[in-house]
């Protein structure tokens, strides 16, 4: 499989979460797995993790619309028999398994050796 650089140069940033998405993705996965909300998820569940990520950051509350559009790229499907639902993708539940891998790395806090 080749990578088409133009096609990965216009989809880059929707690849790609900036901080707040991806704070935003972190924080559905979250409330999902622990049961404070359901697996398809509401337009009000998203908009009210919007303004928790805004308070957690101090950062101006970012244009909903605009977060929700790009994330719908790649991170959050909707269901075509469904109204206002939402789902997170099978891409958003790599790019979280891929974050907990980092983080939770036996080998994380180990310094790299000068020599192999």
């Amino acid at each position: 499989m080749s990578l088409d650089f133009n096609e990965l140069f216009s989809d880059y940033d929707f690849l790609i979460p900036n901080r707040i998405e991806g704070y935003i993705i972190i924080r559905l996965w979250q409330k999902i797995k622990s049961g404070e909300i359901q697996e398809e998820f509401s337009y009000n569940d998203i908009k009210n993790i919007v303004n928790e990520v805004t308070a957690l950051t101090n950062g101006a509350t970012p244009q909903i619309e605009k977060i929700l559009k790009d994330l719908l790229h790649y991170f959050i499907k909707k269901p075509p028999e469904t109204v206002s639902k939402y789902y997170l993708s099978d891409y958003a539940e790599r790019f979280i398994q891929l974050l907990e891998t980092k983080i939770d790395s036996p080998y994380r806090n180990f310094p790299l050796k000068k020599e192999f």
